[in-house]
């Protein structure tokens, strides 16, 4: 990977490093890539764009994100959306330091806790209007899921959203939305609309789950409101799922 070495750990056995080309910060984890960030160019192209389009597009307020890495998404929260308060959860601590001092996420309204992603949800009672589950390990070199999405943690997701909220779920292919109980009738019905989200840059799926009605169309009209002139960096295929 080009461009200059910020900083480089190597911590319990995991190696981390941070570097700069241009505008641009990135953050690897045992040489996979959890985060891209262009302060001159927020909206990327990337799958963070698809994490952060629907909060930013249904003017989301209180947002739980489980799985920080170095918070390229919650960058576009803070300046795009219009959130109150941000609650960041990474079961890596390394990542959460990486992410304060280089990527500016010392920002008042958000919080970052150090934690396991189920056993924060299990134990908080507070219920939010966006919930972006965006847990990954690295395995070979490549990402995947940390956590199954099957009934059990689907439901405790749900029980934290808002009665007009959405949950976006963040998947590293297509097959991986095909495990769990994602397209599950009993947890589908929980939602009025279920919209998938995919970019040309990567294998990503991203699936956002509203409990109030909205199409594709709606979606990307509320979107380029919010993001201005950054809209036109935007590379997201938005359809319904069926």
């Amino acid at each position: 990977m080009r461009g200059t070495v910020v900083e480089r750990i190597v911590s319990e056995g995991r190696s981390y490093e941070v570097r700069r080309t241009g505008s641009a910060l990135t953050l690897t984890t045992e040489g996979v890539l959890h985060t891209l960030y262009d302060e001159s160019a927020v909206i990327s192209g990337r799958v963070w764009d698809l994490l952060a389009l629907p909060p930013i597009a249904i003017g989301a307020s209180r947002i739980l994100v489980l799985g920080v890495g170095g918070g390229a998404a919650i960058r576009q929260l803070l300046r795009f959306g219009s959130p109150t308060s941000i609650v960041g959860v990474d079961l890596d601590g390394v990542h959460l330091d990486l992410a304060r001092r280089h990527f500016g996420l010392d920002d008042g309204r958000v919080s970052l806790v150090h934690g396991d992603a189920r056993a924060f949800v299990a134990d908080d009672d507070a219920t939010y209007d966006c919930i972006i589950e965006d847990v990954f390990v690295e395995t070979d070199g490549d990402p995947r899921r940390a956590l199954l999405f099957d009934a059990t943690w689907a439901g405790a997701l749900e029980s934290r959203l808002s009665k007009n909220g959405v949950l976006v779920v963040n998947h590293a292919s297509r097959q991986e939305t095909r495990e769990g109980v994602l397209d599950a009738p009993a947890f589908r019905k929980r939602f009025r609309s279920v919209l998938t989200l995919e970019t040309s840059t990567a294998c990503n799926q991203v699936v956002a789950l509203f409990r109030d009605p909205i199409d594709p169309r709606t979606l990307r009209a509320h979107a380029r409101r919010s993001l201005g002139d950054a809209a036109d960096r935007l590379d997201a295929a938005i359809r319904s799922r069926r």
